[in-house]
């Protein structure tokens, strides 16, 4: 990182006041991505946008998740989207609503009906739900962090170690890291991204690895972006002559498990 010369004696304390030495509270240090990692978690409420890009010599793959959500009362909605087909879940107090707009989900449902209701750790277990704290699990690659550039203020690149990460990430949130992060095997380099807000949030952080050896020609891109902290978020279910219950489906129900299962 290129530090600004100061001009000497009298111009020192004023470089120092005005933070133009490159010493200020802006710069994304180490102990300042430790410290984000937590102050983002408590965050109440957040609109928050997570993607994932992966480049194979088989073919490219993206997927996204964008929602609001209450983390406290855990209700919000959700849109999960992979190429054309979306997913779009209504959530809180335990009971989830979803529609999806393929061909395939409208065949299982009665005539007029267009969304299902039924929990939200039943929709999660399908793979159809995905709650936004989760994308927070990216959140702990953080703790990999090894060589920090500077590119703005409260910005940065970096290069890190998913194994550092994972040895210095809580055992009980190990798992969802690398769930969130999908990587192992070879790998040639990890580098990164992030932006953290005056407060020591993390607003934005995105994740490159790329393969080698036998994972050659694979790029894994992750992305996480949080905006509208402390938003207010009221989830409205839709109109009740639209909804039917999904344990009353049970052949889509066991679609929805094989799509699960295969993926």
């Amino acid at each position: 990182m290129a530090i600004r010369r100061c001009l000497p004696l009298l111009a020192a304390p004023l470089c120092a006041l005005l933070a133009a030495c490159g010493g200020s509270s802006s710069a994304v240090t180490h102990a300042r991505l430790q410290t984000a990692i937590g102050q983002t978690r408590a965050i109440g409420s957040a609109h928050v946008v997570e993607a994932l890009s992966l480049v194979t010599p088989q073919g490219n793959t993206q997927a996204s998740v964008t929602g609001d959500e209450d983390f406290a009362s855990n209700a919000g909605t959700t849109i999960v989207k992979e190429g054309s087909v979306e997913a779009h879940v209504a959530f809180r107090n335990g009971t989830a609503w979803l529609t999806i707009n393929a061909p395939q989900f409208a065949h299982f449902l009665p005539s007029g009906k267009t969304w299902v209701q039924a929990s939200t750790a039943e929709l999660e277990s399908l793979g159809v739900f995905h709650p936004l704290s989760d994308g927070f699990a990216l959140l702990d690659a953080l703790r990999g962090v090894k060589t920090i550039k500077q590119s703005g203020s409260n910005a940065a690149t970096f290069t890190f170690s998913l194994a550092q990460a994972m040895a210095q990430t809580p055992a009980s949130r190990r798992a969802a890291l690398q769930s969130a992060i999908h990587a192992s095997g070879d790998i040639q380099s990890q580098t990164g991204s992030v932006v953290l807000t005056s407060s020591g949030t993390v607003r934005s952080e995105s994740l490159l690895i790329v393969g080698a050896g036998s994972n050659a020609g694979i790029r894994l891109k992750n992305s996480l972006a949080i905006s509208d902290v402390g938003e207010r978020v009221s989830p409205t279910p839709p109109p009740a002559p639209q909804v039917a219950s999904l344990a009353s489906l049970p052949a889509l129900q066991s679609a929805l498990h094989s799509t699960s299962s295969s993926s």
